[in-house]
């Protein structure tokens, strides 16, 4: 379906230094870049504003919310899509490059002209 999930957690030391929007961007380019994705898609809880903040600011789009559970409880998580032409047309794919990937292509189920 050329679409890429991912999912990411970083621990409290590491947060709020910019780490995880790179972790996602290279995740992203990896993608958009020579895996050729068409889409790309995460979810967050919704009381989890960084996590958010880090997909909505590299593109991606509010895509629903569904009822979890979450612990001995329920909460909601909220899901979110960036497609291929608006990572192409945003910066990142400037500040990223992908090398060295053409030997892994076959365990993504890729080889040369796929």
């Amino acid at each position: 379906m050329r679409t890429v999930d991912s999912s990411s957690f970083l621990v409290a030391g590491a947060r709020g230094r910019g780490l995880g929007k790179q972790m996602r961007a290279a995740v992203l380019a990896l993608a958009f870049g020579p895996l050729e994705a068409r889409f790309a898609i995460t979810s967050a809880w919704t009381d989890n504003h960084a996590s958010l903040g880090v997909s909505r600011a590299l593109g991606y789009a509010d895509n629903g919310v569904t009822a979890h559970a979450r612990g001995e409880s329920a909460g909601e998580m909220a899901h979110l899509r960036l497609a291929r032409a608006t990572w192409l047309k945003g910066p990142w794919p400037e500040r990223v490059r992908i090398t060295g990937v053409e030997p892994c292509l076959p365990f993504f189920g890729l080889g040369p002209g796929d």
